[in-house]
């Protein structure tokens, strides 16, 4: 890690208040794009100025929702971050310290993954493909538990899940967790009650750390994350599978 600390990283850049105003902006946009369309093809193909206006209103809307939406990703953060320290972890959210870890006591940590297909995706899952991973970290110590989690295409994600790091993550099955039928395939997805005998098994942790990354993780972007698991990384002795090991066993 080669960045200097304090560092700040701001998680959920999707968060719902952004998502609002992209989906209000879209309309706006369309209905924009199709006038200015219009009115500059009007005079000119005046007989298919309604069919070019409506082929062209919607990449050039387009465009211009992405424009805004990536500039308003930098300036209206969710105000959930985490800020990394010499000293340990803090996360915030806007309610307050939402947890700590300090590196001069016991901490354990997991480490899982997961495919993006197989069942009913709902929210961020839904907004990228199929074909990508969810990657996630939970730090434990004490009673206080942080878990962060960020989404990755098959090629960089295998740089963590395939190659053999100290953090050692684990594969999860979401289609294990859900049911399946019409009546789930058509209805609005949701998060699923998890078995007690998935809880009970042998992944049961790894669930357990899953269900709390649906109600209160923090998603990183993908450079954010490697940068959190490098830091991490930075503050674990030995740096060995042998020490990712022991991590996952203290936990239970």
């Amino acid at each position: 890690m080669t960045k200097k600390l304090p560092i700040t990283l701001h998680a959920d850049p999707e968060h719902t208040g952004l998502r609002l105003v992209v989906l209000l902006l879209t309309l706006v946009a369309f209905i924009v794009s199709y006038n200015v369309v219009q009115l500059v093809i009007g005079s000119f193909l005046p007989d298919y100025s309604v069919v070019l206006s409506c082929a062209l209103a919607i990449p050039l809307g387009l465009l211009i929702v992405w424009i805004v939406e990536q500039w308003l990703k930098r300036v209206w953060p969710s105000g959930r971050v985490i800020e990394l320290h010499d000293t340990g972890l803090v996360a915030r959210t806007p309610e307050g310290e939402n947890g700590r870890v300090v590196w001069d006591k016991n901490y354990s940590w997991l480490a899982w993954y997961f495919q993006l297909s197989g069942y009913p995706r709902g929210g961020r899952e839904r907004r990228v493909s199929a074909k990508w991973y969810c990657l996630a970290c939970q730090l434990q110590q004490d009673e206080q538990r942080l878990v962060v989690y960020t989404f990755l295409p098959p090629a960089k994600a295998t740089m963590w899940t395939k190659e053999k790091t100290v953090f050692g993550f684990e594969k999860i099955v979401m289609a294990d967790v859900y049911e399946k039928g019409w009546r789930t395939r058509m209805g609005p997805p949701v998060r699923p009650e998890i078995p007690t005998e998935i809880l009970a098994g042998k992944n049961g942790r790894y669930w357990l750390a899953e269900r709390r990354r649906w109600r209160e993780g923090f998603e990183l972007t993908p450079s954010d994350f490697t940068l959190f698991m490098e830091y991490v990384q930075s503050h674990i002795p030995g740096e060995s599978p042998q020490a990712s090991t022991a991590g996952r066993e203290e936990i239970e």
